[in-house]
């Protein structure tokens, strides 16, 4: 069963679509999505670029690197552990305020 039951019917030029067809893909959204947060005065960001992705896949590995570090060089008692854990919490605030300005 359908959330909402008002159909609303729109004529656009070919200027006016394809600004508004561009709009939404670049926000991963449909048409209507799209216009409904623009309705309800939703902030509507654009879907970062592929790279994003990349460089935080990157960022992971190497957080997931340094997990494997820590955990090889404390059974051997070879690095400061709190300066470690510092820095790993560190790399792990710059991927959340990555993912913060970017998915709001």
């Amino acid at each position: 069963m359908r959330l909402r039951k008002y159909k609303f019917e729109c004529y656009l030029d070919e200027k006016e679509n394809r600004q508004l067809t561009e709009s939404a893909e670049r926000a991963g959204l449909s048409k209507s999505e799209y216009f409904r947060k623009l309705l309800t005065g939703q902030k509507i960001k654009e879907l970062p670029p592929m790279e994003f992705y990349d460089v935080l896949k990157e960022l992971r590995q190497i957080n997931n690197n340094m997990n494997q570090i820590a955990a090889k060089a404390n059974s051997i008692g070879f690095i400061d552990i709190s300066e470690y854990r510092e820095n790993a919490a560190q790399l792990q605030n710059v991927i959340g305020d990555i993912m913060k300005e970017v998915f709001g």
